[in-house]
C-alpha cells in the first residue's frame, strides 16, 4: 500500500502562530504604558493637591465688568503757600549824556570807554585860546577902570575941599562969590567923574566875570561819580552847544523799573520786597524794595511804572539789562497744597464747571470738590468743598483724569 505523501513543514505552515505571539506582545506593552500613565497623572494630581493646600487663600478676583486703573497718589501739604508774579523789567541807574556848553574844538578829551570818574572831575576841554587873550585884555581893562577910579576920587576929593574953602572966603569978603561958585562947579564935575569911572569899573568886572564864566564852560566836569559808557567825540572835533561828549552812569546803587498791570497794581506799595533777576546771573534772585508807583495808567498800555532798589547788586549787572521782577501777591499761611496736576475741571449737570481731585477711599476713587486759592511752581493751594483732607488723606495724581466717582483704583505711592 502506497504511504500517504508526507513532507515536512515549511516556513510558510508556521508563520501564522509566529505573528499572533509579536501582537500579544505589543498589546502587553501598549496596557503597561497606559497603566504608567494614569498612575504619574495620578501622582502628580495628588502633589498639585498638596501644593494646594498648603498655598495661603488666592483673593477673589474681581469680576470681568470691574475695570481697574492703575494710578499714583501722594499725600497733601499744609504748609505757607505763597503766590506770586512776574513782570518784564530793566535795570536803571542815573545816566547823562554830558555835553559842550559853548561852541568850539575841542582841546581835549580826558576820558576813554570804561574809565570811572570821581564828582568834578576833568572830562574834556574846549580849545580857549582866543578867549584866554580877551580875558587878559579884560583885566588891564579892569585895572585900568579901578587906577582911574582911584585917581577921580583924589580929584574929587581935592575939589570938595577947595570948594568949602573958596565959599568960606567969600562969605568973609576975601574971594568973591563968582570965583566960591567956580570952586563949586569943579567939585561937581570931579564928583561925576568918579561916578563915570566906578561904573566903568563895573562894567570891565562884569566883562571879566563873563570871560570867567565862558572860560568854566569851556572846562567840561563830571556832575557826579560814575563810568563813562560812551565816548562820542574826539580831540579836534568841532563842537555846538549841547553836543554830547561823554556818557556817564552812576555808580553804585541800581534801579529796577517794570510795568505792572493794572489789575495787579493793588497788591503793590512802596516798601514791598522783591526779587529780581537777569540773564547775567541766571536763576539766581537779588532782593529789591519797591521805592515808588507812578501815579498814573499809561492810557495806551493800561500799565503803571514801579521803580525799585536793589539791595545788593552783583558785580556783572550793569545798567540797561533786561530783568524779571518776581513780586509776591498772595500769602497763605497754613494752606492745603496739593501737586496741581491733581487738580481737575469738570462740566456739572447746570452746565457749569466745577473744581475738584480724586482722593484714595478704600479701592476706589472718591471725587471731592475744592475751591483752588491759587497756583504756583506746579502746586495748587485749594480748599475743600466736602471733606477735609489732611496728612492721612492720598490724593491722586496721575492716571486719574478719565475716573468717574467710585471707579475702581490700584493706587501706588508717589513722589511729592
Amino acid at each position: 500500500m502506497t504511504s500517504p505523501n508526507l513532507h515536512s513543514p515549511t516556513e510558510s505552515d508556521q508563520a501564522p502562530p509566529r505573528r499572533s505571539w509579536v501582537k500579544r506582545t505589543i498589546a502587553w506593552l501598549v496596557v503597561v504604558a497606559l497603566a504608567a500613565g494614569v498612575a504619574f497623572l495620578w501622582v502628580e494630581r495628588d502633589k498639585a493637591a498638596a501644593e494646594a493646600d498648603a498655598a495661603p487663600p488666592k483673593k477673589k478676583r474681581r469680576s470681568r465688568g470691574a475695570k481697574v486703573t492703575p494710578v499714583t497718589a501722594i499725600a497733601p501739604e499744609q504748609r505757607l503757600f505763597v503766590a506770586t508774579s512776574t513782570f518784564r523789567g530793566e535795570l536803571d541807574a542815573d545816566t547823562a549824556d554830558i555835553g559842550a556848553t559853548m561852541a568850539g574844538r575841542l582841546d581835549a578829551v580826558s576820558v576813554r570807554l570804561g574809565d570811572k570818574v570821581a564828582a568834578n572831575a576833568l572830562l574834556a576841554t574846549i580849545d580857549s585860546q582866543t578867549m584866554r587873550a580877551q580875558r587878559d585884555a579884560l583885566v588891564a581893562a579892569v585895572e585900568g577902570s579901578r587906577a582911574a577910579v582911584r585917581g577921580a576920587n583924589v580929584a574929587s576929593a581935592a575939589a570938595r575941599t577947595e570948594r568949602k574953602r573958596m565959599v568960606k572966603l567969600a562969605e568973609q569978603g576975601a574971594t568973591s562969590q563968582q570965583t566960591a561958585d567956580a570952586a563949586r562947579a569943579t567939585a561937581s564935575a570931579l564928583a561925576a567923574e568918579v561916578r563915570v569911572a566906578r561904573a566903568a569899573l563895573a562894567t570891565a568886572i562884569a566883562n571879566l566875570e563873563a570871560a570867567d564864566q565862558g572860560l568854566g564852560e569851556a572846562m567840561i566836569y563830571a556832575p557826579f561819580a560814575g563810568v563813562v559808557t560812551a565816548r562820542m567825540q574826539d580831540v579836534g572835533d568841532y563842537v555846538q552847544k549841547g553836543t554830547p561828549i561823554v556818557r556817564l552812569v552812576q555808580a553804585g546803587e541800581l534801579r529796577v523799573r517794570f510795568d505792572v498791570p493794572e489789575q495787579h497794581i493793588a497788591s503793590i506799595t512802596p516798601g514791598l520786597k522783591v526779587q529780581v533777576r537777569a540773564a547775567a546771573t541766571g536763576k539766581r534772585e537779588v532782593e529789591a524794595v519797591v521805592r515808588g508807583v507812578a501815579a498814573e495808567v499809561d492810557r495806551e498800555r493800561r500799565v503803571l511804572e514801579v521803580e525799585a532798589t536793589l539791595a545788593d547788586m552783583p558785580p556783572s549787572w550793569v545798567s540797561g539789562m533786561y530783568a524779571e521782577v518776581v513780586v509776591p501777591r498772595l500769602k497763605l499761611p497754613d494752606a492745603t497744597v496739593v501737586p496741581e496736576p491733581s487738580v481737575l475741571s469738570r462740566r456739572i449737570a447746570d452746565g457749569s464747571n466745577e473744581d475738584g481731585i480724586f482722593v484714595v477711599d478704600g479701592d476706589k476713587a472718591t471725587w471731592v470738590r475744592v475751591r483752588v486759592l491759587a497756583r504756583e511752581d506746579g502746586h495748587a493751594a485749594v480748599e475743600p468743598a466736602d471733606a477735609a483732607l489732611d496728612s492721612t488723606s492720598r490724593v491722586l495724581v496721575s492716571g486719574h483724569s478719565d475716573l468717574a466717582d467710585g471707579a475702581a483704583i490700584s493706587a501706588a505711592k508717589g513722589d511729592k
